[in-house]
């Protein structure tokens, strides 16, 4: 799963979730989690989940990720 999702990050914005390697952009997938996880504080509750079960967007992750679409 949480290739799935560095794989869409690093297609939606490269700049944010790469790192160089062989000349081409590779998901950085330590950078996605800390992100995740940092979705998943009460402060924001975009996200819930972690890396054993999955990851999901709660209703306001889903009304934040429409909203910026």
């Amino acid at each position: 799963m949480i290739y799935e999702i560095a794989a869409e990050a690093l297609a939606t914005h490269p700049e944010d979730f790469s790192i160089g390697h062989a000349g081409q952009g590779v998901p950085d997938h330590s950078l996605v989690l800390l992100t995740l996880n940092e979705a998943k504080k009460r402060d924001w509750g975009y996200a819930a989940g972690d890396w054993y079960r999955g990851w999901r967007l709660t209703k306001k992750g889903i009304s934040f990720a429409k909203d910026v679409e």
